[in-house]
């Protein structure tokens, strides 16, 4: 984990301070010092929970667009099953006049047919 540009410098800040007044116990702890602290303390703790609730709506989230992937995966098979060309692979006898008849009443099923499963889904 790679700390930021910011933080490296505040850290070296902090030591060069520590270091001029002579080591850490002659470093005076003000009132203004113990409240930032505390300060960034609790917004920490703040930042925690609003990571905490994201969490599972995220999750929920990402439950319902697999949901939803799964099920458009389901439709494009369901349609491409009834695509015309698997649905005229079938052997028709016949004259062309009436091969072509049958053709167009396939289509037309195949047409209905999506159609009910476009309502279904």
């Amino acid at each position: 984990m790679s700390l930021d540009e910011r933080t490296i410098q505040a850290l070296r800040l902090v030591k060069e301070t520590i270091r001029l007044r002579g080591g850490p116990t002659a470093v005076p702890l003000t009132q203004s010092m113990i409240s930032a602290v505390s300060h960034a303390h609790s917004k920490y703790l703040s930042y925690l929970e609003n990571e905490k609730q994201k969490t599972p709506s995220e999750a929920a989230h990402r439950k319902e667009a697999t949901q939803t992937a799964e099920h458009m995966e389901i439709t494009r098979k369901k349609a491409e099953d009834l695509t015309l060309p698997s649905a005229l692979s079938m052997k028709l006898p016949v004259s062309s006049q009436l091969q072509s008849r049958r053709v167009t009443c396939r289509q037309q099923q195949l047409h209905r047919l999506c159609q009910r499963v476009e309502t279904i889904s």
